[in-house]
């Protein structure tokens, strides 16, 4: 087969799918630290040792790592060497230890070290997932920890979650039961300070109970349908069975996926994805070309770019293309910009080539420019390969796929599109549980990229994969036709 329908079926039926529709620091001296809580982590910021973030992790939020134990006089840690050796002291004013905020016999609360311990044990958690943990320890009105979403391969997905610790098994005094059994513990809010300072965060927020007794932490995320009132206050239900752990990696995703806004579409029709950044331009134009390509009715007044060249081919625009080429000596024609020194452009010429001639040659040779970043690279590998399986040669597109996978230097997004080519390899040459498995680790775009058209396309291509590789008396129509019902709108009529 060839010409632009070719393309388009290729590209994996994306457009068909929218039709489916611790630097240790000593405190010294105890400071109260005024806040919210009304124990463990919340209340004392203590005597005694308590860890503190690493600096690159509060510079994060823009706060200063200004650790006590460097602001002390050195005699403090020498006197202590002399009392222990029997020295004499140096000659000068006496010290004593409380010059410096330190009264003898003083016992520190055992519920700081709780609470410090199980704010540094929550933190851990989520650093054995990968995320970025920045500690609020300067500014703690509510929230311990930010903690930074990242997916499997360490990418940061741009999502933060807030965090709020209690530590202490007087913080599963109240706990429920089914049959019997706990099922989790309710966290009470006397007065809602807590509840709804939450809420109204603009970003979402955990509340986590940490057991010192089982080292367990168990949270909850704190929404309007999980608070219950209970007249001047509230209570909210932590089950037993959420854990920081791999297994509840997604739907911790899920939860810090929820801060950002959902797809609209109204007024792209003319002004198409103007806030899009770099990066993403290019997989727009392959998968949802008519929010990249210039409207129809939107004339010539300027020149295009490559990746706006790229969506008119796709759209089998290719008068249009033309007369951007006539009219503007920085537009290339289609034999012209095989030759061009801009890679985008080179692209351009060989698909302009593929399509007007059905030959892959071209796209084939651009695989050896090594001027291409991460992000060209994947797109271009995306349509060598699905023009590859349209024409039969599988057995070419299944290393292809599995050499640039294999780079792990893709963005995410790009990452999964890579995978739902290989998916649809796979699941051509027989290898149905490898085709599945790309597929369900598609599907995961919608909890991480919410907020991308994209994600929509390729998670839906990927539901029908995943329903088409499973047996028939495991096949659910209703799920796969809700995952293929996608917001990605459609090209614009081929001619």
């Amino acid at each position: 087969m060839s010409g632009v329908d070719d393309l388009a079926g290729g590209l994996g039926g994306l457009e068909q799918a929218a039709d489916v529709g611790p630097v240790g620091g000593d405190d010294v001296g105890p400071q109260v630290r005024g806040g919210l809580g009304d124990g463990g982590v919340d209340d004392v910021a203590g005597a005694g040792q308590r860890e503190q973030p690493a600096g690159g992790m509060r510079n994060g939020l823009g706060q200063r790592d200004d650790l006590a134990a460097a602001q002390q006089p050195p005699q403090l840690h020498l006197g202590w060497r002399a009392a222990q050796t029997r020295e004499p002291r140096a000659a000068g004013p006496s010290r004593h230890a409380a010059d410096y905020g330190l009264l003898k016999g003083v016992r520190a609360p055992e519920q700081e070290q709780v609470g410090s311990t199980g704010a540094t044990l929550v933190k851990a958690a989520f650093e054995r997932l990968g995320w970025g943990v920045a500690v609020n320890s300067e500014h703690d009105l509510g929230t311990d920890l930010f903690v930074m979403a990242r997916d499997e391969r360490r990418f940061d997905l741009g999502q933060v979650i807030g965090v709020q610790v209690k530590a202490g098994r007087r913080y599963l005094k109240y706990p429920s039961r089914r049959g019997g059994v706990v099922v989790g513990w309710w966290f009470r809010d006397d007065d809602r300070a807590h509840v709804d300072a939450w809420l109204s965060h603009a970003l979402p927020h955990l509340i986590v109970l940490h057991d010192p007794v089982s080292e367990q932490s168990h949270w909850a995320h704190v929404t309007q349908d999980a608070v219950l009132s209970t007249g001047k206050g509230a209570k909210i239900l932590v089950p037993k069975e959420n854990t920081i752990d791999a297994a509840h990696r997604d739907a911790l995703l899920q939860i810090a996926g929820t801060a950002r806004a959902g797809i609209s579409l109204e007024g792209s029709a003319w002004t198409g994805a103007a806030s899009l950044q770099p990066k993403d331009r290019l997989r727009h134009a392959l998968v949802v070309p008519r929010l990249i390509a210039p409207h129809p009715n939107a004339g010539f007044d300027e020149p295009v770019s490559p990746v706006q060249a790229i969506a008119l081919l796709t759209q089998a625009r290719l008068a249009t293309f033309q007369h951007f080429a006539e009219k503007y000596a920085n537009v290339p024609t289609l034999a012209d910009a095989v030759q061009s020194p801009a890679w985008g452009w080179r692209l351009v010429g060989a698909l302009g080539h593929r399509l007007t001639t059905g030959e892959l040659s071209q796209l084939q040779a651009l695989l050896g420019d090594d001027t291409s970043d991460a992000t060209e690279r994947a797109a271009l590998t995306v349509v060598v390969a699905a023009e590859l399986m349209e024409a039969g040669r599988v057995d070419e597109a299944v290393p292809l796929l599995e050499d640039e996978l294999g780079r792990d230097e893709a963005e995410p997004l790009d990452h999964a599109w890579l995978r739902l080519q290989h998916a649809r390899a796979c699941a051509e040459v027989g290898r149905l549980n490898d085709a599945r498995d790309d597929a369900a680790f598609v599907q995961r775009l919608r909890i991480t990229h919410p907020d991308d058209i994209t994600t929509t396309a390729i998670a839906g291509v990927a539901a029908m994969i995943v329903f088409s590789t499973t047996p028939w008396t495991e096949r659910n129509v209703g799920s796969v036709v809700q995952g293929a019902d996608t917001a990605a709108p459609g090209g614009e009529p081929k001619r």
